[in-house]
């Protein structure tokens, strides 16, 4: 079941004080970095928007599901369904995690709940919403925004939804995506809401209805772009995922893989990864948006890739997302990574 990690520390805070250069300027740049990944573990795949009632076409679906979702690598499934809690019968090397798609004037998932909060559907959508958020955490689960593109919702929903304490946004709903014109995909929408200081994690679902659709090709040109989210947990047990959850040890993906990520002593960020082309480092504060890296030269793809504080610390402050893309245009994008640098020109360094 999933990948081990090797070891390393626990969830800390990784400093430096280091020399560095803006453009052609000399700079120190001082930092700290929480890294969430930074911990002993495995990584899971999820997808938690299958949803598990029995269909026509196939009235053993919900074993048939588990048992295909197992076939295809996954570890975790969050079994779905409109308005109500199903319970399908196990299947061994699968985590079930119960909850349901509750419809509260959109669509909200509620992860790990074990019953359908009560809740009117009475008032304006922004208070619905905002309601049920609150009433799912009171539950014990996670509440995470489905498909928030193809739904449509205003930017002052959106800010209303996370002053409740929305836990997480659908980044990637690839049955959307391949269905609704494209509007499956919310990375920018996120984006923003990162800059705002509403820190969301990052969830990647499939949102399968059934045997109907073919979950197995869902993509253009013969390109699997299945959802899911990467999943690093401490311990491979329910409890052991819902934890992993609210610490924000995830990713959302349409195909690449995440193996680590580690910051040292020197500033120097380092990702491993499925073979991908490019790994951006988007920055969450500040104007200059982060930097990208690139395999070397001659080298059609990498599984490591780098950033230097000393060299582009410069261009990120608040928090950090990795994104990972691979040959295909597919993308994997990591929940907010808490980063704060200062930068200092040499000047005022000597002349204190």
């Amino acid at each position: 079941m999933g990948m081990q990690v090797e070891e390393r520390n626990e969830e800390s805070v990784v400093e430096f004080d280091i020399d560095g250069m803006q453009k052609q300027k000399p700079i120190r740049v001082h930092g700290s970095v929480r890294n969430q990944f930074a911990v002993d573990g495995t990584w899971l795949r999820a997808n938690f928007h299958c949803h598990l009632a029995r269909v026509k076409e196939d009235p053993q679906w919900p074993v048939t599901a588990l048992e295909h979702y197992r076939a295809l690598g996954y570890d975790v499934v969050g079994g779905m369904c409109h308005d109500r809690i199903i319970r399908p019968e196990p299947v061994d090397g699968v985590i079930v995690i119960p909850g349901a798609e509750v419809s509260c004037g959109g669509h909200l998932l509620g992860i790990g709940i074990e019953s359908i909060p009560d809740g009117s559907g009475a008032g304006e959508r922004i208070e619905t919403i905002s309601e049920m958020i609150r009433r799912i955490r009171d539950c014990g689960g996670i509440s995470v925004l489905a498909h928030p593109f193809k739904s449509a919702y205003t930017w002052e929903e959106l800010c209303a939804f996370c002053d409740a304490g929305l836990d997480g946004i659908e980044v990637v709903n690839s049955n959307v995506r391949g269905k609704r014109a494209d509007s499956g995909r919310a990375d920018q929408l996120w984006h923003n809401l990162l800059r705002e200081g509403r820190l969301l994690i990052a969830i990647g679902n499939d949102d399968a209805h059934g045997p109907h659709e073919n979950i197995e090709r869902s993509g253009w040109g013969g390109i699997p772009h299945i959802g899911f989210t990467g999943i690093l947990v401490k311990d491979c047990s329910r409890k052991g995922v819902m934890d992993a959850l609210r610490a924000g040890r995830t990713y959302a993906s349409e195909g690449p893989e995440l193996r680590s990520v580690s910051v040292d002593g020197e500033g120097r960020m380092t990702v491993r990864c499925s073979p991908c082309v490019a790994c951006h480092f988007r920055s969450v504060g500040g104007s200059w948006g982060g930097a990208s890296s690139f395999p070397d030269d001659g080298c059609a793809d990498a599984g490591e890739f780098v950033f230097d504080f000393a060299k582009q610390g410069y261009r990120v402050s608040d928090y950090m997302t990795v994104v990972l893309q691979d040959v295909h245009g597919r993308r994997a994008w990591t929940s907010p990574i808490k980063t704060v640098v200062d930068v200092e020109e040499e000047n005022q360094v000597n002349l204190e």
